[in-house]
């Protein structure tokens, strides 16, 4: 598999893959909340990672049963998961296995909505109708982006509507898949 996609540092220090490097960071404390919801892990656990991203729930779960725990991640999106069998592949790919695929209730082709700038998105349901949905979420949670994007919550409300609008309009930038459950 040719590793010509970016690479990015998590937190932890580890080095992964992605498609988009500017969103790694929000996804990497998303996952971490996953684990404050009663989810217990042993190392002969079996977990499914369904619509894997760039598979940093499969790193956490790597890590936290030190290489142990089964995982089987699923991503169809195949430029998302070539980064997500890269990292796979770096961390461990004995216990962790990757598809190439969705899951759903039968076998089929389907075409999804794939965001190049804001993957973890990507979707057989479009966000473009939710516009004015995401501009919200966006001016409601500024603070919490990381740096320097966060830096616009500085603007005044004219300039900080412009910014958002123009963001917005670079992450729903899409292209049409077809993708294999």
């Amino acid at each position: 598999m040719k590793k010509n996609l970016p690479t990015t540092l998590l937190p932890n220090n580890q080095e992964v893959f992605c498609v988009q490097p500017g969103e790694v960071k929000v996804l990497y404390e998303q996952i971490q909340s996953y684990l404050k919801y009663g989810i217990t892990l042993n190392e002969t656990s079996t977990v499914f990672d369904v619509g894997a991203n760039i598979g940093l729930f499969s790193l956490l779960i790597n890590n936290i049963s030190k290489g142990k725990a089964k995982i089987c991640s699923f991503e169809p999106i195949p430029k998302i998961f070539q980064a997500l069998k890269l990292n796979a592949d770096k961390y461990n790919s004995h216990n962790i296995k990757t598809f190439p695929i969705g899951l759903g209730k039968q076998a089929q082709n389907i075409e999804f909505t794939y965001y190049p700038n804001a993957t973890a998105i990507s979707s057989i349901y479009p966000y473009l109708s939710e516009k004015e949905k995401f501009i919200k979420i966006l001016k409601d949670n500024v603070s919490d982006l990381p740096a320097p994007q966060n830096l616009i919550k500085y603007l005044p409300e004219p300039f900080l509507s412009l910014v958002s609008n123009i963001l917005i309009n670079f992450a729903l930038k899409a292209e049409k898949v077809e993708c294999e459950i």
